[in-house]
């Protein structure tokens, strides 16, 4: 009876053992293709009883590693350093396992703990795989294994940088912002004047400044002056990163479109100008032209050019036509020059254009750096399957 309990009690991936095979086995079917497998028995697993089978993992590896040692330093036999480079080289790929298997739950679980959970047991073995040269000098301080294959430093530092960038992405999506502000600049401690982490803590302090005020044209008079300091002071961080991003990486486009939207607020229209027609006339992926477009009509409006912000207007209708913000923006445009039959015409058309197909670049826009979770996530995935 007692067995029949604990078989219920523990289903068969998740019963206790005394070494860590029931960890190793989710990372086996992972690595075999069972993604699906492998994350839901990670989700059941406990975290306590996650982390430590993570621990037992690398302790029976560096258990191995001290072997090797002592075997080489009462022998004259040669095959030490082969030993030692495959337990170096398993040691790697079970870190690896570890950050990928855990982050892909992080992406799948529904409740919160949940992902703050995964994304615990993810951090640490990302910690590790940033240690790795450090950690194994100390384990094989005679240097046993020989130099380090070229490119692997390397590569394990870029796959840590997309987990930081992928978990970011998540974080942003369910607005987890308190989590997510620490993510990040753990991520540039490690990743200094990394141009997409600089982004998005950009990104984050644009979304503190909207959230602070419902309409950014009456700051200055029907807020407290506490709320529009508070503004501008977000609005002022945000632009920093933004320019410190570009000045990192020119080519990024996202950066130059979010400091022009942020010039077009803090009132330099020049820059704000200079930098989104640069966006618009880019190479850029057809959503980050929209918005260039989209705000480029919004700084033509400020400057009392209903001509060309009907332009820009219509230019980022061309690019996304199911879009519902260019139309309201015509519309109002329309309006405001009591054209009432060209107001109800594109009000009418938003309308039509309503429903679960609907593509608004501008919705995603709000959410940082959300839109982009499926493009890290792809090359996140790519650099963990790297052997």
């Amino acid at each position: 009876m007692l067995l029949l309990f604990l078989a219920l009690l523990f289903p068969a991936d998740l019963r206790p053992q005394d070494d860590a095979d029931t960890y190793l086995r989710i990372l086996s079917r992972y690595e075999s293709g069972d993604l699906q497998g492998a994350t839901d028995t990670a989700m059941r697993m406990d975290v306590s009883t996650a982390r430590s089978l993570a621990r037992l993992v690398l302790d029976d590896i560096d258990r191995e590693i001290v072997k090797v040692r002592r075997m080489k330093a009462t022998s004259t036999e040669a095959p030490a350093q082969g030993v030692m480079k495959e337990l170096r080289r398993e040691r790697i790929r079970l870190m690896r396992l570890t950050l990928v298997v855990h982050t892909e739950a992080a992406l799948r679980v529904n409740d919160v703990k949940g992902l703050g959970d995964q994304i615990t047991l993810a951090r640490t073995a990302a910690g590790r795989l940033r240690r790795i040269e450090d950690d194994w000098k100390t384990l094989d301080p005679d240097g046993l294994a020989g130099p380090w294959p070229d490119g692997q430093l390397d590569a394990m530092k870029s796959l840590v940088r997309e987990w930081y960038l992928v978990v970011a992405s998540r974080l942003q999506s369910i607005g987890a912002l308190a989590v997510l502000k620490t993510h990040v600049r753990e991520g540039l401690e490690f990743l200094r004047d990394d141009a997409e982490l600089l982004l998005t803590r950009g990104s984050i302090s644009e979304g503190e400044a909207d959230s602070a005020v419902v309409d950014r044209s009456l700051v200055g008079e029907i807020y407290a002056s506490s709320y529009g300091l508070q503004w501008r002071q977000y609005m002022s961080a945000a632009g920093g990163d933004y320019q410190a991003a570009m000045r990192r990486q020119p080519d990024l486009h996202e950066a130059t479109l979010r400091w022009g939207r942020v010039c077009t607020y803090l009132g330099d229209r020049k820059e704000a100008r200079r930098a989104l027609d640069r966006v618009a006339a880019s190479d850029a992926p057809a959503n980050l032209r929209y918005l260039a477009h989209l705000f480029l009509g919004d700084l033509a409006e400020r400057e009392q050019q209903p001509d060309r912000a009907r332009a820009a207007y219509e230019s980022a209708l061309a690019l996304v036509p199911t879009a519902q913000a260019p139309m309201m923006a015509l519309s109002l445009l329309c309006d405001s020059i009591a054209d009432t039959d060209c107001a109800r015409r594109w009000l009418s058309q938003s309308m039509a254009a309503t429903g679960r197909g609907r593509l608004e670049p501008w919705w995603a826009y709000q959410r940082g750096q959300a839109w982009l979770g499926e493009r890290r996530l792809a090359a996140f995935r790519e650099k963990g399957s790297q052997r």
